[in-house]
């Protein structure tokens, strides 16, 4: 590397001089996290929001039919589509639950 027409082979100005060069070309970022906590980001509990077995079933009959199995191996056009009457009751009671208790159902 080179500084004004004079190679530089000492690895401490080498630093020096790469360091400068980086902090030349990036930003400086504001003093602070650079994203909010969570505790600025909800201030609404989840525990209010109420899903209906309408939505739920209407969201299950969207699903696109094109689309390969997940890692479930479950088709939406074999299995989801053709159950979504069945499956819409206790799918809308898992998420609410899981609204409620501000935790994911455990695998």
């Amino acid at each position: 590397m080179s500084k004004e027409d004079e190679d530089v082979t000492d690895i401490k100005k080498l630093s020096k001089l790469l360091n400068q060069q980086l902090v030349s070309v990036f930003t400086t970022e504001p003093n602070g996290p650079l994203l909010p906590t969570p505790e600025h980001i909800v201030k609404t509990l989840m525990d209010s929001i109420t899903l209906s077995l309408t939505e739920v079933l209407r969201r299950l009959e969207m699903l696109d039919t094109n689309k390969l199995p997940g890692p479930d191996n479950l088709h939406p056009k074999l299995f989801v589509k053709e159950t979504a009457a069945i499956i819409a009751e206790p799918l809308r009671k898992i998420f609410q639950k899981s609204l409620t208790s501000r935790e994911l159902p455990a695998d």
